[in-house]
Order: structure tokens, then sequence, then C-alpha cells
């Protein structure tokens, strides 16, 4: 278990040959899971009724497990029924990823993503290990567990300044302690990603910062009164749109209430 990947790993793993080598799905769900901090167990049960692309977020409310391999579960606490913000490549990559099962669903419930073997849901966590370490080999990567594609993204954000409440409320952490205790040491200043040479194959982690720091300076930066006015009526379309969504995952909160 070696951890978050390192600079040098994040361009092998982003560069051209290792995208062109490996199956669409198996790069995608990676690429997913490198810039949302998903858990493997998110991403089998991530369907695209739950991608709100006008929000660019995506709603956790439901995962696949290899205790009920054929079924939708809740997530196991409260914590981790959350919703996460897209960063750009994520976006980029659903958006990109939709011409295989998007066009194709025959129903609102139908997943994102499939297992390119067999054209049907992922039917165990391991099989998507075996894909990924694939994808490791291919980019000369050494090992390490799905589940530290969701580390780098952690370490990422907290080392170009992101909040820490934030990141963990993005990771499905019940509060900042659990971040601070496993994250601490990225929250320095001086570990700053620096931005890859424009000449250079974009690492994920570079493109991962520079997403970051456009959204915090965004987020900081005084609008203006004609820009103030934009801002409200795009957050009112975006409200009209989120309506059913909301209504959805007040009765799925209500489940899991119930439930426990």
């Amino acid at each position: 278990n070696l951890g978050a990947c390192s600079e040098n790993e994040h361009q092998k793993l982003s560069s051209p040959n290792t995208y062109q080598s490996c199956p669409e799905a198996v790069w995608s769900s990676a690429e997913v899971l490198v810039f949302t901090g998903l858990r493997p167990e998110e991403i089998r049960g991530l369907c695209w009724s739950r991608v709100d692309f006008l929000g660019c977020t995506i709603l956790i409310d439901q995962v696949i497990t290899d205790a009920a391999p054929n079924q939708f579960s809740l997530p196991r606490s409260q914590a981790l029924y959350r919703t996460v913000d897209l960063i750009g490549p994520a976006m980029q990559c659903l958006l990109a990823y939709k011409e295989y099962t998007f066009l194709t669903a025959s129903t609102p419930e139908d997943l994102i993503f499939m297992n390119p073997l067999t054209g049907a849901p992922w039917s165990a966590t391991n099989k998507i290990r075996a894909q990924w370490i694939g994808v490791l080999k291919k980019a000369g990567v050494r090992y390490r567990v799905p589940d530290q594609a969701r580390h780098t993204y952690a370490s990422t954000m907290l080392q170009v300044g992101e909040n820490v409440e934030y990141v963990a409320k993005i990771m499905g952490h019940e509060d900042s302690t659990t971040t601070l205790k496993y994250y601490a040491r990225h929250t320095h200043a001086h570990r700053v990603v620096e931005q890859p040479a424009a000449a250079a194959s974009p690492s994920i982690s570079g493109m991962l910062a520079n997403d970051v720091l456009k959204t915090m300076r965004s987020r900081n930066k005084t609008a203006t009164n004609g820009q103030q006015n934009a801002s409200l009526l795009v957050a009112s379309r975006i409200t009209c749109e989120r309506l059913d969504a909301t209504d959805q995952s007040l009765q799925q909160t209500n489940r899991w209430k119930q439930l426990t």
C-alpha cells in the first residue's frame, strides 16, 4: 500500500499512451475516482440520474457492495450520503462517456460504469481491482489499491489550500477530525502543488490543482453588480432544475433514518 500517487506517477497515468491502451470504461472510471474521491462501491452504484450536468455535481445516495451485488444499498452512514462537486476533468470524462451507456439507458437507474469485458454491472470489487492493475501496468506505475485514487484526490485538494471542512464533506468523513488524522501533513502552505509546464503532458494533480484554485478564486472574488445579477439568474435556473432531485434526496434520507 504505497499511498497517494506521486507527481511522476500522475504524468504516466495521464499520458496518451496509457489512455489509448486501456478500455474506455476502465480509464473513465479510474479518471472519475481520481477527480471525485469516490469509493469503489460508490462508483459501482453511480447512475446517470444522479449526475447534475447543469450544477456540476453528483449525488451519492446509493452503493453496490460485494455483500449485495445485484441491488442498490444505502450508504452505511449519514456522512457518506452527500453531493460531490464535479471538478473539470471529472465532468469532461462523464460528458465524453455519455455515448457508451447514457444514450442506451432504458431506465433512470441505469448504471454509468459497466464491466467492459461482459457489458454487465461489475459483479465484485475485485473485478474493478483487476482492471485497475492493468491500467497501472500499462502506465508503468507501481501497484496500489483503487482506494488510493481517493487519497490522491484528498491530499491534492488540501495541498492547494482547499478548506478542510469542505474536503471532509466531499470525502464523506463524519467531521474534519477524521480528515486531519490522515491528511494533516498535506495542509501546509509550502506543500502547494506546482503547475506543470505548458509543453508537458498535464498531470492529474496539476489539473486537479488548477481546477481547485480557479474554483477557490471564483468563490472568494467579490462580484460586481452585473455579475451578482447573472449569478442570481443562474442560481434560480439551477434551483428549478434540482427540485426533483432534492425531493428524491429527502426521500432517500428518510429511508436511511428509518433503517437506522
